[in-house]
């Protein structure tokens, strides 16, 4: 029975079509009466309360140069392992780059392509290209807000 159970898994996995998706580099502009030096700091630690994954990191950061590029997680992916245990085998990723100077921030999301599966593909694999879209949307809100939080130096 388990082997029936598992062959009908596999055929249900490999029966959804597999869609390439590809989405362009989306970019937002802040205004701020920050400093360059307050964007910079800000910028960090909002890359490292975002960057909450141990595989999102931050691989280049330059005060003097006003930039500061990431590699972030939009999505953990899984396999199905023995038992039809759920395995964390990666992820889908995109390149976040702030550029910084006085009273501006650009920050510019570039989501790497993917491939996703199909209706009828198992639900596990499925990221389809509005969810995508939405969280980088609300990455790039995120963003903007954590920029215009008024911070208490009074402490």
């Amino acid at each position: 029975m388990k082997k029936v159970t598992l062959i009908l898994a596999i055929l249900m996995i490999s029966c959804g079509p597999m869609m390439e998706v590809k989405i362009s580099k989306t970019e937002k502009v802040i205004e701020t009466n920050l400093t360059k030096n307050e964007i910079f700091v800000k910028s960090n630690q909002w890359m490292v309360k975002t960057f909450n994954n141990a595989e999102s990191v931050i691989q280049f950061s330059d005060k003097e140069s006003g930039t500061i590029t990431g590699k972030y997680m939009l999505k953990q992916t899984f396999t199905i392992g023995n038992n039809y245990q759920t395995i964390p085998n990666g992820g889908i990723f995109a390149i976040i780059n702030v550029d910084i100077k006085d009273n501006k921030a650009r920050i510019t999301i570039t989501p790497e392509e993917y491939h996703t599966r199909g209706k009828g593909g198992n639900p596990q694999f499925i990221y389809p290209e509005e969810t995508a879209r939405q969280d980088i949307e609300d990455l790039l809100n995120d963003f903007e807000t954590y920029m215009n939080i008024k911070e208490n130096k009074n402490w």
